[in-house]
C-alpha cells in the first residue's frame, strides 16, 4: 500500500469514481470518498483519515485500486437489481 505522500499511477476516473485533491487517494464511489473526510466543517477543520483509519473504519482496495468501504458480493449484486 502507497503511503499519502507517495505519487500514484493515475487511474481511470469514470462515473461516480473520483480522487481526493487532499490526500490523492482514489475512490470507488462518492460515499466512501465522503466517509474519508472527517472533522467539523466550520473553521477549515476538516482532514483525509489516513490509511490506517480507513482500514480500521472497513475500508479496503478492490481489485482496481480504488478505495471500497465495502466488498461487493453476490448478495450486495443481487439486491442492486
Amino acid at each position: 500500500m502507497t503511503t499519502q505522500t507517495e505519487s500514484k499511477t493515475a487511474l481511470t476516473l469514470t462515473g461516480n469514481r473520483n480522487q481526493c485533491t487532499g490526500c490523492n487517494e482514489y475512490f470507488n464511489h462518492d460515499y466512501g470518498f465522503d466517509r474519508h473526510r472527517i472533522g467539523k466543517h466550520r473553521g477549515n477543520q476538516r482532514r483525509c483519515m489516513s490509511v490506517a483509519e480507513m482500514v480500521k473504519k472497513g475500508f479496503s482496495k478492490n481489485a482496481k485500486g480504488f478505495w471500497i468501504t465495502e466488498p461487493q458480493t453476490a448478495a450486495r449484486v443481487a439486491s442492486a437489481r
